[in-house]
């Protein structure tokens, strides 16, 4: 096909310098006035600015054509290839878009069982933007948590981990001196946290501080243009990671994930956080 178009193409390209070289009207003049039948002619060059036109007609049609079947199986891979990826990372398969219902990425879609999204966390993805932040890349993440406040995994601690995780990230937080700190370090230990995010400046407590709740919300806000990240309300990473601190529910994992325990009553579910 592609042989055929560049011929086609060629074609007109030589036709068109054969009009001009002639000292003939150009194609926009003369086609208004053409009045010869569909078929090519073979003798009278008068009539060639009809047979560009003609080939412009063809190439046109052939070029809409091929837009719209190249946009159909685009289409379908995105749909094969969203539901493949679900079903290979563990998920309940309901949960999982299928070819004939649903084109929507996972990580937006919003037909999950309450509770349970499809990252495998209670966390609902809204949406996610890239930022640099003293020299580190981060992902910035906005989720609306459930309104039971219950963790998916066996505590808050382990979703923000998988949540991170299911982008090839890392969950972040306190770091720094903290990470020789015990309690802080179970961050690291238990969570995957990432507590090389180290800022000399701030007396090595870590590019956020700790508690972190601070600057995540200030980055939030700044990656979103918006001014709904809170701090101590709804802007959150890793802060001090026990047993205890942990939970299943939210409002009892406020030293834990800090802080995103007033999303829910402050601001309809939506939190914000960062993966690095």
């Amino acid at each position: 096909m592609a042989v055929h178009m560049c011929t086609k193409t060629a074609t007109v390209i030589l036709s068109l310098l054969l009009t001009l070289s002639h000292g003939q009207s150009t194609v926009d003049e003369v086609v208004g006035s053409c009045d010869i039948r569909g078929d090519i002619p073979a003798t009278r060059a008068s009539h060639q600015p009809c047979y560009i036109r003609d080939l412009e007609r063809s190439l046109l049609k052939a070029y809409e054509e091929n837009t719209r079947r190249l946009e159909n199986e685009i289409m379908e891979l995105k749909s094969m290839f969203l539901e493949y990826a679900c079903k290979q990372s563990n998920r309940p398969i309901s949960s999982c878009p299928s070819q004939e219902t649903s084109t929507t990425p996972p990580a937006t879609t919003t037909t999950s069982p309450p509770g349970q999204f499809d990252n495998g966390t209670a966390f609902q993805v809204l949406d996610t933007r890239i930022t640099l932040y003293r020299g580190y890349s981060l992902l910035v993440v906005k989720v609306r948590i459930p309104e039971d406040e219950q963790s998916v995994s066996e505590n808050w601690c382990r979703d923000y981990q998988r949540l991170c995780e299911d982008f090839n990230r890392r969950p972040t937080g306190c770091a720094g001196r903290f990470i020789n700190v015990t309690g802080y370090n179970g961050c690291a230990k238990d969570y995957n946290s990432d507590m090389t995010l180290n800022d000399a400046e701030n007396a090595n407590n870590g590019v956020f501080g700790c508690n972190p709740s601070s600057r995540i919300a200030n980055i939030a806000n700044e990656a979103f243009s918006t001014t709904e990240a809170q701090s101590t309300v709804n802007a959150f990473g890793f802060h001090y990671c026990t047993p205890s601190s942990c939970s299943k529910t939210l409002s009892q994992s406020r030293t834990s994930i800090s802080y995103a325990q007033g999303a829910v009553s402050a601001k309809n579910g939506t939190a914000y956080t960062v993966c690095y």
